[in-house]
C-alpha cells in the first residue's frame, strides 16, 4: 500500500496542476472554443485530483515543471489555444505513460482509479482535436516553435517520455 500510496501522490499532482492553471485561466481567453473546451478540461482533471484525494485522505501539490509548461502555454496565447494544445500533445501522452506504467506497481484496488483516468485522458485529447479541428482556420493554432518549448522544459526536468509513477 506505501507504493500505491506514493503513486497516486505523485498522479494527483500531476492531475492537480491542469486542473489549477486551466481552471483559473479559462475565463481569460480570447476563443470563445477554447474557454469552453478549458473548463471542461479542467473539470476532468479536477475530478481526478478529488479521486486521488479521496482515496489519500489529503490533496497533493501540482507537479511543478508541469505548473510551469501550463502557466507558459497560457501566458503564451491568449486564446487558449496553446494551452490546451499543451494539454493535448505535449501533457497527455506523458500522461498516459504514466498511467500504464502506474497500473503495473499499484495494488489492484487502485487500478480502476488508474484505468478511469486513462479513459478520461483520452477523451480530452479527442475532444481537444475535434474542436482544433473544427476551426474554420486550423492553421492559426499554436506553431511548432511554441510547442517544442514546451517540450524543452518537460525534457529538461527530466521528463522526456512520461512524468514517472513517483511512489
Amino acid at each position: 500500500m506505501t507504493q500505491t500510496r506514493g503513486v497516486l501522490a505523485h498522479l494527483g499532482s500531476c492531475f492537480t496542476a491542469p486542473y489549477r492553471v486551466l481552471g483559473a485561466a479559462a475565463g481569460t481567453f480570447s476563443d470563445d472554443g477554447a474557454v469552453v473546451r478549458s473548463y471542461e478540461t479542467a473539470r476532468v482533471f479536477g475530478e481526478l485530483a478529488l479521486a486521488t484525494r479521496e482515496r489519500l485522505g489529503e490533496g497533493s501539490e501540482p507537479l511543478e515543471v508541469l505548473l510551469e509548461v501550463l502557466d507558459g502555454a497560457v501566458e503564451g496565447d491568449p486564446t487558449g489555444r496553446l494551452a490546451l494544445y499543451c494539454v493535448a500533445v505535449v501533457v497527455g501522452p506523458r500522461l498516459l505513460v504514466s498511467l500504464r506504467d502506474a497500473r503495473d506497481v499499484v495494488d489492484d484496488d487502485a487500478r480502476g482509479l488508474i484505468d478511469h483516468a486513462s479513459d478520461l485522458v483520452v477523451a480530452e485529447i479527442i475532444a481537444i482535436r475535434e474542436l482544433a479541428s473544427a476551426r474554420e482556420d486550423p492553421d492559426a493554432g499554436p506553431g511548432p516553435g511554441a510547442v517544442r518549448a514546451l517540450n524543452v522544459a518537460l525534457e529538461g526536468a527530466g521528463f522526456a517520455e512520461s512524468f514517472g509513477v513517483g511512489g
